[in-house]
């Protein structure tokens, strides 16, 4: 019962059948055998695991009260490209400290350039994230440039992208489209539906921004490169993004089980799929062995580099 339903959730909702070349079918008949009436929990685990890894996607999960399963393969094969919070922090003349659980750290070169670190998009609430960085857009209302650190940020909420996003906006821009998948066919999707980010906050930074990117960058941490992206001042730096834009909806297993099921396609503002592939930067730059080991951060030298010249 439990892997059918799966299964059959998975074959109504999944959005990535087509970009994937994925036969669901096919793998029914492989995995589906493979139960009998003395298999237990930790074997029916196992089995439905091997068969949504198949699908390589880091928004598929499956969580039980003894194990868990998710897809790592979209950043554990690449380098890291980040040294930490940290060591960014020693570029800085100024630091204005943890914001928001320690979510966000900002600060300021000696040469005023304003540097706003954003390590993740989970956690407090709506109200915590706007106050939060109204107040850091004022502490950098001095600065010349900015640099916006998305390094090792694996998603979270959209809202607080938005929140975060929205405090360099200068007009509304369309930053992306997304189809949902809507029918029994795996080609069966909506129109493209634009998506649009526009200012918001008392106090907005328009002048040049240098956004920071690595391979851990997923998910809603990608729809924020997507929107600054659509910034005509924006200029992104580092390694590609980790290529994650399945928008889960997380359902139950009549066992209690919890999974998660992506249920549509985002592109990129010129309708370009990026799931599987990332979001490249406009100045790729990487932090080699010999930077890591003297402590030197070449992807934000390179991003302060480019906003002094």
């Amino acid at each position: 019962m439990n892997f059918d339903t799966l299964w059959k959730e998975y074959d109504a909702n999944y959005s990535f059948f087509i970009v994937k070349n994925i036969n669901w079918d096919s793998l029914r008949s492989v995995y589906r055998p493979q139960l009998t009436s003395r298999t237990n929990d930790l074997q029916l685990f196992q089995i439905i695991s091997s068969m949504l890894a198949n699908l390589k996607d880091g928004h598929v999960n499956l969580i039980t009260p003894f194990a868990g399963y998710g897809y790592s393969g979209w950043w554990t094969p690449y380098p890291s490209n980040f040294l930490g919070v940290t060591a960014a922090m020693r570029y800085l003349a100024i630091d204005f400290g943890y914001s928001t659980g320690n979510l966000i750290r900002s600060g300021e070169t000696a040469d005023s350039i304003g540097y706003l670190y954003v390590g993740s998009f989970s956690g407090g609430s709506p109200n915590q994230w706007s106050s939060a960085i109204d107040a850091i857009m004022d502490s950098l209302k001095f600065a010349r440039a900015v640099v916006v650190d998305l390094r090792n940020n694996g998603g979270g909420s959209d809202t607080y992208s938005t929140i975060v996003a929205s405090r360099f906006a200068d007009a509304q821009h369309t930053f992306s489209y997304v189809q949902w998948r809507n029918g029994p066919s795996h080609s069966d999707f909506t129109d493209y539906q634009p998506l649009t980010i526009g200012p918001s906050g008392p106090r907005r930074f328009t002048d040049r921004v240098a956004v920071l990117t690595n391979r851990r960058c997923f998910s809603s941490a990608e729809e924020a490169i997507l929107m600054f992206k659509s910034f005509p001042y924006v200029t992104t730096v580092g390694d590609t993004s980790g290529g994650g834009a399945g928008n889960p909806v997380i359902l139950q297993l009549p066992n209690h089980w919890t999974y998660w099921v992506p249920r549509w396609i985002e592109y990129t503002a010129d309708l370009k799929i990026y799931e599987g592939i990332g979001l490249r930067p406009d100045i790729p730059v990487w932090i080699s062995k010999a930077d890591s080991l003297a402590g030197r951060d070449a992807i934000l030298e390179r991003a302060l580099q480019f906003l002094r010249r």
